[in-house]
């Protein structure tokens, strides 16, 4: 609880795996750029919570983040259970 910090209402263990999947030309609405792709896998268990998220990043030099793409899969016993895929795009270029 954000109230409570000196409370811990869960515990758990995370565990992320970083790959380097290469470097490609990345065009978005804010212009081409060199991309890294990254991809990180998260597993773990935290109280009732299980996750298993993998996300894909792609940073350019000089600029950042410019591009994610997340798929988050968890579930808490029989009452959640849920898969959730987002994407994000640089739309225009840090000054």
């Amino acid at each position: 609880h954000v109230s409570k910090p000196d409370k811990v209402a869960y515990d758990g263990e995370l565990k992320i795996t970083y790959r380097n999947l290469g470097a490609y030309e990345v065009k978005t609405p804010a212009g081409t750029f060199p991309g890294l792709i990254i991809r990180c896998d998260y597993v773990g268990k935290i109280g009732p919570a299980q996750l298993n998220d993998t996300d894909i990043r792609i940073y350019a030099p000089g600029v950042g983040l410019i591009a994610l793409v997340v798929k988050d899969r968890f579930h808490a016993f029989l009452l959640l259970n849920k898969t959730i895929v987002d994407a994000l795009i640089l739309v225009e270029a840090p000054s």
